[in-house]
């Protein structure tokens, strides 16, 4: 199978006749070369599936021994799972279990116990299957995920 631009070289010494019976063909070959060309090295691709979801189960236990439970939905490998807007505070939080779920892969389940250092305004976890950072800028607890496989 002939290369784009090769077949576009044999068109050339067509002669001008024959050249006009298949000027469609010709354009359409140089609109796919243009496209192909046209194509920066700085594009990327997203290397995940369209219906790739994870299933996020966030158990925050806090100072005063109750629980909050925040389930959440989303759709790519890295993300936000817990900002500001959940309205969480930084403090009152002792320990956070967290499980991700791949609901294409539900039997592969990733689970991360963290206890939070107060004295920090940080913790990260790097676990072989996900990635977790753990801050405050401001008073309320902001989450960051990376699931790594």
């Amino acid at each position: 199978m002939l290369l784009l631009k090769e077949k576009y070289r044999l068109f050339m010494y067509f002669s001008p006749k024959l050249r006009k019976k298949y000027i469609g063909y010709i354009i359409n070959i140089m609109a796919e070369i243009y496209s192909i060309s046209n194509q920066s090295k700085y594009t990327y691709k997203l290397n995940e599936p369209e219906n790739q979801m994870f299933v996020f189960e966030i158990v925050l236990q806090k100072f005063n021994q109750k629980n909050k439970i925040i389930r959440k939905i989303k759709k790519t490998k890295k993300g936000n799972i817990i900002s500001t807007n959940d309205n969480i505070l930084f403090d009152d939080i002792k320990e956070i279990k967290l499980t991700a779920i791949d609901v294409n892969n539900p039997t592969q389940e990733i689970t991360v116990n963290v206890k939070l250092d107060h004295n920090k305004k940080y913790c990260t976890i790097i676990d072989t299957n996900i990635y977790l950072e753990f801050f405050t800028n401001t008073q309320f607890l902001e989450c960051n995920y990376n699931i790594i496989n």
